[in-house]
């Protein structure tokens, strides 16, 4: 009886709740909105609303509104008049139209509760993680619900709202600053990784962030390394932001972290040996031996620090490197070191994936720790990399990351 009066509070709690954000905002935004849109309708004759099936609970099929917008924001509001009515949740899983010709599962778990307008996949989305996709934020989002997660979820929303890019026309490649780097997903860069590998075609593979980009306008020879770069892959929320400002949207963000695991999967898949080359001393023989564990099987055969001469004992590195016979090779000296050491001892390098990684090995060691989901989630993992080294991070994202946008909105301005 305590449990079934417990369970019948939480519950009206929720819906008082969920009742009084939903008034919020439609007092706050669709109505006022709204008038905008009729106002519209009277000068240029476009239609305030239009209407889209959507699946419900149980996979039910639904009837919405939206305004006739294409600004995600603008469009979904009268959906919040669903809420009031209890078609729609205010949090929930992700909205999704009814496709001609398929199915939902109605015995689905994902499909047993009512969509939400806020919902994981949004922030996901949004935010560009990867690997990440909109059943997994469905399934992640079950597990989790609770009152204090739905309020978390709403107020993860709101920066989520400046990443979010309308458009789901992806160009394969991007040209940034005058920087060309390839569009695509995880899977895809794993996949050009391992085709490299097995046809034994070397390449390089870099990664670009915004502190890059802001490098290479003091470095010549650091822009002619990248362009001379096989593939370069897009690293952290301010591509995302600067993608969105030049209105080609980034389909993935795609950094040497996150990789990691992918390219750990794929050596073991199919027998690649790996190398890990940079880093603090002691460093890389701890992200093997941790490596080693977690994917039984990998072939690690060797490493070494990045605090050697590379001057006069690279040629002795490259030697114990081709001499065990590596297929990928990792290499962690932080840009631009990395890049230019890799493109000038290319020919020489018997590896077919050399890679430079920057701060990956001091975070698989556990010298650096990842920021935790729900920052990464939002764009804000530069803010835990700022506490975590404040003397070393804070001037090149407190002052690097609004210069670098400058630079994108100056470059865009000329094109």
């Amino acid at each position: 009886m305590v449990l079934k009066v417990f369970a019948a509070l939480a519950f009206l709690v929720r819906k008082v709740v969920e009742i009084g954000v939903a008034l919020l905002f439609l007092i706050l935004f669709t109505f006022p909105f709204g008038i905008y849109f009729i106002i519209r309708k009277l000068f240029i004759r476009k239609n305030v609303f239009v209407k889209e099936s959507i699946y419900g609970k149980n996979a039910s099929v639904k009837k919405v509104i939206y305004f006739n917008s294409t600004k995600y924001y603008l469009r979904n509001l009268p959906l919040f008049f669903y809420v009031l009515g209890g078609r729609l949740q205010l949090v929930g899983p992700s909205i999704k139209k009814t496709m001609p010709g398929k199915n939902a599962v109605k015995d689905s778990y994902i499909y047993s509760k009512k969509p939400g307008i806020f919902n994981l996949w949004f922030i996901w989305e949004s935010s560009r993680i990867p690997g990440k996709n909109q059943k997994a934020a469905d399934l992640e989002y079950l597990s989790k619900k609770n009152l204090f997660y739905d309020l978390l979820l709403i107020f993860k929303s709101i920066p989520a709202f400046f990443y979010y890019q309308e458009s789901r026309e992806f160009n394969p490649s991007i040209n940034l600053l005058g920087v060309n780097f390839l569009n695509i997903d995880m899977a895809k860069a794993i996949d050009i990784i391992d085709k490299s590998i097995s046809k034994k075609q070397k390449s390089s593979f870099f990664f670009m962030n915004p502190d890059c980009f802001n490098k290479i306008f003091k470095d010549d020879a650091y822009l002619r390394v990248l362009n001379g770069a096989d593939y370069i892959f897009p690293d952290g929320i301010g591509m995302t932001i600067a993608c969105k400002m030049i209105k080609k949207p980034l389909k993935e963000n795609i950094n040497g972290t996150d990789m990691f695991p992918h390219l750990c999967e794929l050596a073991v898949k199919k027998d690649y040996s790996i190398y890990l080359l940079g880093a603090e001393p002691g460093i890389a023989e701890i992200v093997k031996e941790t490596t080693q564990k977690e994917y039984p099987g990998i072939r690690i055969v060797g490493f070494r620090d990045g605090y050697f001469n590379r001057e006069l004992e690279t040629s002795q590195v490259i030697s114990c490197i081709n001499q065990l016979q590596s297929d990928i090779l990792l290499v962690a000296f932080g840009a631009p070191a990395q890049e230019k050491w890799i493109s000038q001892h290319k020919a020489e390098i018997k590896s077919y994936a050399l890679l430079g990684v920057g701060g990956l090995f001091d975070f698989y060691s556990g010298k650096n720790k990842r920021a935790p989901t729900w920052m990464r989630e939002i764009g804000l993992e530069w803010v835990y990399r700022i506490i975590q080294e404040p003397g070393r991070m804070w001037k090149r994202y407190l002052f690097g990351n609004p210069l670098f946008l400058y630079r994108v909105w100056k470059w865009k301005r000329k094109k």
